[in-house]
């Protein structure tokens, strides 16, 4: 499973050839997910008029929730990430431990996002 970042998403949906090209290869080998924070980040930025073609996306993909496992570890990284003076996004935080918890790895343009240990990245 490849769980998909909402930078990916957003590309996709705005027309974005590589974005497109990438997601088409790996859903041809992979199952692709997002995580339900993924959903949130990229329905929130829809307009009335990209609403449906956004939902259409966003309902097409495998949604992981945040569990309490993901929840733990995501704090655990976190904590370790604080204790070095380097500040990661909760969002962040929270889609790479689910992928990592789930054993999916991580389609993102943002791999400088994902410092996180074990996490398995995939990049466009």
């Amino acid at each position: 499973m490849t769980l998909v970042d909402s930078d990916i998403l957003i590309r996709f949906l705005r027309g974005d050839r590589a974005a497109a090209a990438r997601l088409q290869a790996v859903q041809a080998t992979d199952i692709l997910a997002c995580s339900v924070i993924t959903s949130f980040e990229v329905l929130r930025g829809a307009t009335a008029a990209q609403l449906e073609a956004t939902e259409a996306l966003i309902y097409s993909l495998v949604e992981l929730p945040v569990t309490a496992a993901v929840a733990g570890a995501a704090a655990a990284e976190y904590r370790r990430f604080r204790s070095e003076n380097v500040t990661l996004a909760m969002p962040d935080l929270l889609i790479g431990c689910t992928a990592r918890e789930s054993g999916a790895s991580l389609l993102t343009g943002n791999k400088k996002h994902y410092p996180i240990s074990g996490l398995v990245l995939l990049t466009v």
